[in-house]
């Protein structure tokens, strides 16, 4: 149908195979997103992300559209089509995209009332039994899954796994993905009250973000440069005053 001819064409702009081998190769979001605007379905791109009749093609385009209207913080919108991805991959056993939609699913549940028992339910999914996660997709579910667990307070569980983000994103070159978790780092590093070091991961993130012309990322990174140096002045301000009133 004229559905599934659109979603196949979707997913066509973001991944290929490559018939020389078994493995699927997929576009960084930096390099996704100006692709996107030149699809002739931009505009209706919710259409053939819920209607294909392929499981595949649906999960693929509900995925990466779900992406963008996270980078957009645009979550009552992503989280039907996390939700349906999600039950597709199980559905049909598809473990390409299985962690990347778990974990964004969990970062949009962060923000539900729903909150810290989702995301420990859908944390739990991804460990027992571990689950095949495609080279290039590992940072940034990594990085969706970090920031929900801090969204809902868990600090240390949000670092442990931003620091295996990191670590995935470094060995694999992938520096997109890396800018990401980066910015998140200085979120972590302002939840414990650490604003030097959070302006040192905000200040490399922004130039990572610069790099690749991730506009949305470095104004966030920006923000987070100015939020910590509201903390940094204040936090002097109270020690000069302690000092003057202790003389």
């Amino acid at each position: 149908s004229a559905s599934d001819i659109d979603s196949l064409s979707l997913c066509s702009y973001f991944f290929f195979n490559d018939t020389a081998t078994t493995e699927i190769y997929t576009l960084s979001l930096h390099d996704a997103l100006p692709i996107l605007r030149d699809h002739p379905h931009r505009r209706t791109l919710a259409h053939p992300a819920t209607r294909s009749r392929h499981p595949f093609s649906r999960i693929y385009a509900n995925t990466y559209f779900a992406n963008m209207l996270l980078i957009r913080e645009e979550f009552s919108r992503a989280q039907p089509l996390l939700k349906e991805a999600v039950a597709l991959c199980e559905d049909t056993g598809s473990d390409v995209l299985y962690p990347l939609s778990v974990s964004m699913f969990a970062n949009v549940m962060a923000r539900t009332d729903a909150g810290d028992g989702s995301v420990t339910a859908l944390w739990a999914r991804l460990q027992s039994p571990p689950i095949p996660v495609v080279r290039s997709r590992r940072a940034l579910g990594a990085h969706w899954m970090a920031e929900a667990f801090l969204l809902t307070g868990r600090v240390d569980q949000a670092e442990e796994i931003a620091n295996s983000a990191i670590m995935v994103a470094k060995n694999g070159s992938e520096t997109a993905e890396l800018a990401w978790t980066t910015r998140l780092k200085g979120e972590i590093e302002l939840r414990r009250d650490s604003w030097r070091e959070a302006i040192e991961y905000f200040r490399r993130g922004k130039k990572l973000a610069h790099r690749h012309r991730m506009a949305p990322l470095k104004m966030h990174c920006i923000r987070g440069i100015r939020r910590a140096e509201a903390i940094g002045a204040s936090a002097t301000g109270l020690v000069e005053n302690d000092l003057l009133a202790t003389t």
